[in-house]
């Protein structure tokens, strides 16, 4: 006989036997039986008004009655006994058929049930039948040790009573693994479910606090007889928007950004000189958010304080700009009558203003920022601000900077949401958690033109606009992606087929293209498809590595091959040829120097963050420069002196160097049969105590790789190659067969050769023997499509 609990007698059964006499099915029919004849009332013209008011006070007493008596008299009442029975929630037990017998199995079909246990198990996209399965694992279970487990989780999520999220929590671990298997077809982690759970947690605090009659949707009412105290300003409010309205009435939002960055401008504010603000920060950092969170913030503190209220008013411009011939009188005049109350003016595009050139305009806003009554907040991008503000020193000095920085991916997942509850009351979508989880990865990897949280807030909005019209209304991973890859100008999906082959037969794709670096070519490879694969953590870039070796021996066509085999084209590589950047002055053209120019790294990764970076003769660049790519190696961002922050995750990085080049020749004439192995060691071993690198900084890189002398018949194969992509150019532009021949091809081959430079050459000696000679015959002799022409060694005269 399995064992039971009686949850018969607490306050959750209370709470739901009062639930079900008011609201229940008799109480129901009673309920439109009263509604019936009120309406009735209200049909008869001579009561209509009364019956009206009667009819409405009745429903406001029961939503009253809900909302308060049920929600905080049982639902939040301290719990006076330590009895595990009483920790149970009513949410959970009006679904439980028999409370005075509860086996285990009963409190798992109680939570699947619930609509806070349906919310989670849809999250974790696991069907509730697959769910019951667990019930015959439970039989024997004792349910007081399935309640005490889910009490002990009651701190971590923040509840004060066990619900069906914390029932489901609990089976995790008393499941026998039957829970653990369904996560994990799920491809879910118990982190994940942590992160589900805390979203569940969410969701009801959102739902219970948007009701219309949730306290905090009776304070947002409060102070508007003493805002009308402050006073009437015709043009003022003509030129402006109020949006202390706007921002009390958005839905109460449990995360709140940027609270260190709103203190900092309410002390600027309170200032009694330089009282104005500039909210700096990139596109998406949430600018104009964090000013309606402190419009909302200051009005409440406002009235609890019992302190004058502000009115916050949002400028506008255009219409001060367009709508009149005296802009400069018009604010005057406005200025005059300032002594109707104490104002907050938002100027949401200074940037436009300054750059009108109105002289009198100008003089005016100088006034307004050194008004006593009036304080200015005035929002831009970094980029506008060098371009406009700064421009007007006048006006910079009497605005006190305030930076927004890019929020973490943790803060953007919860703001996500929080905005995916707004949405899903009005669009009816589900967003399942990994939905969420793929539009955060993807938009900090991959989009690099905005920032957090504002670009994943623009995709989540585009995927739910685009979900509404299908069936069933679910946001898919695949959905986000394609998002995404609009955004990033490449396909971002998950790995494919394609995909997959591609890197599985990375090294044979690269010996096609690099002769002679078996070596080499294997450890790149191998490599790549580790951090491709992001085995372990990875918070860097896909691979990062240094290729050394002397000159003419593949490195940088490797670099090149590797941006065609992987992300699709040579265009995708940005290379930098560090003998430009020898002066530690050159970081700033590199990242940008905080004068709004964009820096030649960063803005191409900010616009194709999937790119391969070249970094030719890594030695020429100045240390400070060296310390800089170090940082990439080691975070995998870059955050500039705007405060701009650019993700290299999603890219590789190849340094070559020819440091040791004079050590290479002495090295293969001391032991002309050296194994690549012991080259790569005494190569790096010299490089090591001539100093040019230390120990520390090659460790950085994922691989040193070191591509050896090419020999002869390497330098053949090289020209092999290379003839072969002109003699496939000729007949596809003039339809003529070209054949060389074996001695013609070791010969320019030879002629583009040497054990000191390698294969440098040889595109030069194809062009001054080869070339040369075809352009001479085709001018002599106009070829016919079709024929054939064969090249000697004689022919090219070597």
């Amino acid at each position: 006989m399995p064992s039971t609990i009686s949850l018969a007698g607490t306050k959750a059964d209370i709470a739901v036997t009062v639930r079900r006499a008011i609201f229940g099915p008799i109480a129901l029919a009673l309920h439109s039986v009263i509604l019936g004849v009120l309406v009735l009332g209200i049909l008869a013209v001579e009561y209509e008004l009364a019956f009206v008011e009667a009819s409405l006070l009745y429903l406001f007493t029961l939503g009253v009655f809900h909302r308060f008596v049920l929600e905080v008299l049982f639902r939040e009442a301290p719990i006076a006994t330590g009895e595990i029975a009483e920790y149970v929630s009513s949410d959970l037990l009006r679904f439980i058929r028999h409370p005075t017998a509860v086996k285990a199995e009963d409190l798992l079909e109680g939570a699947i049930r619930s609509p806070r246990g349906t919310f989670v198990l849809a999250e974790l996209g696991i069907a509730a039948a697959d769910m019951r399965e667990a019930t015959q694992i439970l039989k024997d279970t004792d349910p007081t040790l399935v309640l005490q487990s889910a009490k002990e989780l009651l701190p971590k999520f923040q509840s004060p009573r066990i619900a069906a999220p914390h029932i489901l929590a609990a089976l995790h671990g008393t499941s026998g693994g039957h829970f653990v298997s369904l996560l994990n077809q799920a491809d879910l982690s118990a982190d994940d479910l942590d992160r589900i759970l805390e979203w569940e947690a969410l969701h009801e605090a959102s739902r219970r606090k948007s009701g219309s009659f949730s306290p905090a949707s009776l304070k947002s009412f409060g102070g508007m007889g003493r805002s009308w105290v402050m006073g009437y300003n015709k043009i003022l409010d003509e030129l402006t928007e109020d949006l202390t309205a706007q921002a009390l009435s958005r839905a109460p939002r449990g995360t709140i950004l940027h609270k260190q960055e709103m203190e900092t401008m309410g002390g600027v504010l309170t200032r009694s000189i330089n009282h104005n603000a500039l909210i700096l920060g990139r596109r998406g950092a949430g600018r104009w958010t964090m000013l309606l969170s402190y419009t909302a913030v200051l009005r409440e503190r406002e009235l609890a304080s019992g302190s004058p209220l502000s009115r916050v008013l949002l400028l506008k411009t255009q219409r001060l700009l367009s709508g009149t011939d005296r802009p400069d009188h018009d604010f005057l005049k406005a200025l005059q009558h300032r002594d109707t109350g104490r104002y907050v003016i938002v100027i949401r595009d200074l940037g436009l203003l300054l750059g009108g050139g109105d002289a009198r305009l100008m003089g005016v806003l100088m006034k307004l920022l050194e008004s006593p009554n009036i304080s200015v907040i005035a929002i831009a991008d970094t980029e506008e601000y060098h371009k406009a503000i700064a421009a007007h020193p006048g006006v910079d000095a009497l605005l006190e900077h305030v930076l927004l920085e890019e929020i973490s991916e943790k803060e953007t997942m919860q703001v996500l949401m929080e905005e995916y509850f707004v949405l899903e009351r009005s669009a009816r979508v589900t967003v399942p958690y990994r939905a969420l989880k793929t539009i955060v990865d993807a938009a900090g990897r991959y989009v690099g033109t905005a920032a957090f949280p504002g670009k994943a807030i623009d995709i989540l909005r585009e995927v739910v606009a685009a979900a509404k019209i299908m069936q069933p209304p679910v946001v898919t991973e695949a959905m986000v992606l394609k998002a995404v890859s609009v955004r990033a100008h490449q396909d971002v999906s998950a790995i494919g087929s394609t995909e997959r082959e591609a890197y599985l037969h990375l090294e044979d794709e690269l010996h096609k293209r690099i002769i002679g670096q078996q070596e080499a070519v294997r450890t790149l490879a191998d490599a790549l498809k580790r951090g491709k694969m992001q085995l372990g953590t990875r918070k860097r870039p896909i691979g990062t590595f240094l290729l050394l070796g002397p000159t003419g021996v593949g490195k940088t066509e490797t670099a090149k091959a590797l941006a065609e085999i992987i992300f699709g084209g040579s265009d995708r590589m940005i290379r930098l040829d560090m003998n430009e950047f020898s002066e530690s002055v050159s970081i700033a053209e590199i990242i940008g120097g905080g004068t709004g120019v964009k820096g030649v790294l960063t803005r191409q990764i900010q616009e194709r963050p999937s790119s391969l970076i070249l970094l030719d003769e890594l030695e020429k660049a100045h240390p400070h420069v060296l310390n800089l790519f170090l940082q990439i190696l080691d975070e995998g961002h870059l955050i500039d002196s705007d405060g701009v922050k650019t993700d290299f995750r999603s890219a590789i990085i190849l340094a070559t160097s020819n440091a040791g080049s004079a050590a290479v020749q002495k090295i293969v004439g001391a032991n002309p049969e050296i194994s690549a192995t012991d080259f790569r060691k005494q190569l790096i071993d010299t490089i090591v105590t001539a100093g040019t690198y230390s120990p520390e900084f090659l460790n950085r890189f994922d691989e040193v790789i070191v591509f050896k002398p090419l020999s002869l018949p390497d330098a053949v194969l090289v020209a092999t190659q290379m003839i072969s992509a002109v003699v496939a150019t000729v007949q596809r532009e003039k339809g003529i067969t070209l054949k060389i021949d074996a001695d013609a091809l070791t010969a320019i081959a030879t002629k583009g050769y040497s054990v000191e430079f390698g294969a440098r050459a040889m595109r030069r000696a194809i062009q001054d023997t080869l070339e040369t000679y075809l352009a001479d015959r085709f001018l002599r002799e106009p070829p016919k499509r079709g024929e054939v022409i064969t090249v000697t060694r004689e022919d090219l005269r070597i």
